[in-house]
């Protein structure tokens, strides 16, 4: 830096820093990515709570539903997956229409995969292995065991948002659940809008229970 002028002197540093800026943040992104055993405890813990709140509520629907509302509140990142369900439409509406698909979505959620949650014994969901996806998320493999044919393989996107671990995705025999939604939604889009979208949620969520099945 001897040889430098003022101004070339100050525009070193400057670039100095916005390296070791840099550096800092791509250190802190992967600080941030779960353990592998982090993430698969945090699956454990999640199918346990939901066996726990289907015995624990006995026949009380209203204390299920509590319950389940709690589980996905608190492990899953709603609104994240929300917004990657609806893809680029996202960026073209208002906050209220925002704030609404993301209540309507939620308890479309709720309604489809409570059952799934609810429905089957810890016992029958084995953990396989965690491996890395993307630059935050864990990948946690499971086998899931049913009364009757093959166990279905299905993969938890496992983030660390704000110091809490949060699921961001399913993959369920490789379809990822927020792809394959965005691909449902954009069709229902195209063809009746975004207030189209949310009647379709509207109504989906009336006739779903979150009861798993007998």
């Amino acid at each position: 830096m001897r040889g430098l002028g003022p101004v070339a002197r100050l525009t070193w540093l400057l670039q100095l820093c916005l390296v070791c800026t840099a550096l800092m943040w791509t250190v802190a992104a992967h600080a941030e990515r779960p353990s592998p055993d982090a993430a698969k405890s945090f699956l454990n813990e999640l199918v346990s709570a939901a066996a726990a709140a289907m015995r624990d509520s006995g026949g009380d629907l209203a204390a299920r539903e509590a319950a389940y509302r709690s589980l996905l509140a608190d492990g899953f990142h709603m609104s994240f997956i929300a917004r990657v369900s609806l893809g680029k439409q996202w960026r073209k509406i208002s906050k209220a229409e925002r704030e609404t698909y993301v209540a309507l979505f939620s308890e479309f959620i709720l309604r489809s995969y409570a059952p799934a949650l609810g429905g089957f014994a810890p016992s029958h969901f084995n953990v396989q292995e965690a491996v890395e996806r993307g630059k935050q998320d864990m990948l946690v493999k499971t086998s899931i065991a049913q009364p009757s044919g093959p166990p279905i393989s299905a993969g938890w996107r496992v983030r660390n948002v704000e110091g809490k671990l949060q699921i961001v995705d399913i993959i369920i025999e490789g379809v990822s659940m927020a792809l394959n939604q965005r691909r449902e939604f954009q069709g229902v889009v195209a063809k009746l809008g975004m207030s189209g979208l949310m009647e379709m949620l509207r109504a989906r969520t009336e006739r779903l229970s979150v009861e798993p099945p007998a």
